[in-house]
């Protein structure tokens, strides 16, 4: 089995937590849903021709997200930031076996890339 994962850097790494994500190959939308250290959101966006932009919905504000998407890969790459076309800090989210989960939160809370492994 296999599981999202993700985090943005924001003066540390913080992990993001999926409860689901779908991709609509067909149509290219993008919606996720699920919490990091500033609350429960809601992403919604678009993947079209490997090119990422979202917008994630805390409901009391949002954050603009824009990248690449590696479909064979299945991982998202790319910057966030608090206004449209802003590239403040860089953020991955991406598939990965459950059984790497465990590794990947070890690495992120020690600083190391957790998808270099």
């Amino acid at each position: 089995m296999t599981s999202w994962v993700g985090f943005y850097v924001y003066e540390r790494r913080d992990e993001m937590v999926f409860e689901s994500v779908e991709i609509n190959n067909n149509t290219g939308n993008f919606r996720a849903v699920g919490s990091d250290v500033c609350g429960a959101f809601v992403f919604n966006g678009s993947i079209q021709g490997g090119r990422f932009e979202a917008i994630k919905d805390y409901n009391a504000w949002v954050i603009y997200y824009s990248g690449q998407y590696d479909a064979e890969k299945l991982e998202i790459t790319g910057h966030w930031g608090y206004e449209l076309g802003q590239r403040l800090s860089p953020f991955v989210i991406a598939k990965i076996p459950n059984h790497k989960i465990a590794d990947f939160k070890r690495d992120l809370l020690e600083g190391r890339d957790p998808f270099s492994r």
